[in-house]
This record gives C-alpha cells, sequence and structure tokens, in this order.
C-alpha cells in the first residue's frame, strides 16, 4: 500500500478504486452495489480529511453554497435540499422519455486530482445511481451537491463538458418534479456552457431538445417548440443517423406538436 511523505495512507488511490467499482457494476446493472461503492468512496474521502484537518477543502466565501459541502455534510449521507430545489409538484412528468434525458455516462478518477474534482465526481455518480432509480428529488439533490463543487475548478474545454453534463442532468430532474421553470433556467446555463465552450453539436442539439420539449409543454409555445425540433432533426440524423432511436424521438415529438397545433397531415 503507497504511502504519502507524512506517512498517512494514500487515500485518493482508494477513493479512485471505489469510485472504478461502482462504475462497473453500474454498467452491470447493479444499481444499488453501485450506489454502495460510490458512498463508500465518499466516505474515504471524509476520512481523508479528517485525519489531515490542517488542510481542508478549499473554497473561498463567495464560493459557499446554501448549505455546506465540507466533510460534514454528508456524515450519514443526509443532505438538506437548497432552497432552489423544490420537491415534486402537481406538475410531475412522469410519461416515455421525450429526448431530455441525454447524458449519462458515468465519471471516473484519476488519482491526483484536487478535492473539488474529487467529491464533484462522487457526488455526480451517486446522482446518476438515483436517476437510474427514478428517485428525481434525490438525484436533484445530488447533483446541486456535483454543480458546487466543480464549479470552483478553473475551467477548459474539456471540463466545460462536465458542468455541461451536471447542468443538464440537474434540469432533466427538475423537469420530471414539475418544475419547469428551473428546469429551463438549468438547460439555459448549460447552453450557454456548451456555446462559449465551442462543444461539438451534439451538446448543443441534445440541450436544444430539451429547451423544446419545455416549449411544447407549457402550451403557448409550441410554434417555437416545432422550429426546434425540425431544426435539430437535421442535426439529429447527422449525428446519428436517419433510423436511429434518437431521430425517431425526434420525429414522434415534431408529430406531438403538430397535432397540438391541428395539423393532422404533418
Amino acid at each position: 500500500k503507497r504511502q504519502r511523505l507524512d506517512g498517512k495512507p494514500c487515500f485518493d488511490r482508494k477513493i479512485a478504486l471505489l469510485n472504478e467499482t461502482g462504475v462497473v457494476n453500474m454498467r452491470r446493472g447493479k444499481i444499488n452495489d453501485a450506489q454502495h461503492y460510490f458512498v463508500k468512496a465518499l466516505d474515504c474521502f471524509k476520512e481523508k480529511h479528517y485525519q489531515n484537518e490542517e488542510n481542508p477543502v478549499s473554497r473561498t466565501n463567495s464560493q459557499r453554497s446554501d448549505f455546506d459541502v465540507s466533510p460534514a455534510t454528508f456524515e450519514n449521507n443526509q443532505f438538506q435540499a437548497p432552497s432552489s430545489f423544490r420537491a415534486p409538484s402537481a406538475n410531475s412528468r412522469h410519461e416515455y422519455d421525450e429526448g431530455v434525458h441525454a447524458f449519462t455516462e458515468l465519471m471516473s478518477l484519476e488519482d491526483d486530482v484536487c478535492d473539488s474534482i474529487q467529491s464533484g465526481t462522487l457526488y455526480y455518480n451517486v446522482a446518476l445511481t438515483f436517476l437510474n432509480l427514478r428517485k428525481f428529488y434525490e438525484a436533484g439533490t445530488w447533483f446541486e451537491l456535483a454543480l458546487v463543487c466543480l464549479k470552483i475548478v478553473d475551467t477548459n474545454e474539456e471540463f466545460a463538458a462536465t458542468l455541461v453534463r451536471v447542468q443538464h442532468n440537474l434540469g432533466f430532474c427538475c423537469y420530471r418534479l414539475g418544475q419547469s421553470e428551473l428546469a429551463k433556467n438549468c438547460f439555459e446555463e448549460a447552453l450557454a456552457l456548451a456555446t462559449n465552450a465551442g462543444l461539438d453539436k451534439i451538446f448543443t442539439a441534445l440541450i436544444r431538445s430539451a429547451i423544446a420539449v419545455l416549449l411544447f409543454h407549457s402550451g403557448s409555445q409550441s410554434e417555437k417548440a416545432l422550429l426546434l425540433f425540425r431544426e435539430n432533426l437535421v442535426e439529429y440524423e447527422a449525428i446519428y443517423g436517419v433510423t436511429s432511436t434518437q431521430v425517431a424521438t425526434i420525429h414522434n415529438n415534431i408529430g406531438r406538436a403538430s397535432y397540438a397545433k391541428g395539423d393532422y397531415q404533418e
């Protein structure tokens, strides 16, 4: 077992291995086992800081959230939801996916990443386990924790893609919980991040599709939603191929929007 120069155990390697074990279990469909390993990795992260209290997670007061994200926060895995995130409303959506659920990739960890990336990655992976269990409120809370940690890190193009995934997934949770305005804000922020970072077209296309779905369900902007769906259809066909399920979903969304405006032939 490797040791640090000061004699303390090398927790970072253990955290990375626990995270990777969770990733493997998730890919095998063992969601509860995956969540178990991600939480064990968080426990290890907490233990690392308890043994090195003179070097706590670094963040300025301006980077603090409405809730604490220090190791003590995940004592017994009990979290207080932030004020911006609310429980399911009467408008909660539970029908089939309309192309809003887009970014499902788990995140791996290297041994030598900073604490913010380490904790943010673990929060994100736990959130994805809840998302797969359709526990959108719990998932959204963990995505917010991930966002607080990851926003501390200086962004480059590669890391901007990570922030976009987290922000979009948070929007998806809000959408499923019927919090349309919060979902719209999340998607628009994700779109701005993707655009400013010059990410691949697939990022902007997926986010615009989610915004179009929100517009469609608003009832008053179905024409704008239809326009976005048609624009995305061209990009989806180029990216995924005309026979893909993603393109089929866009066609179905166009059909629903056309039906809503009385264009039955379309």
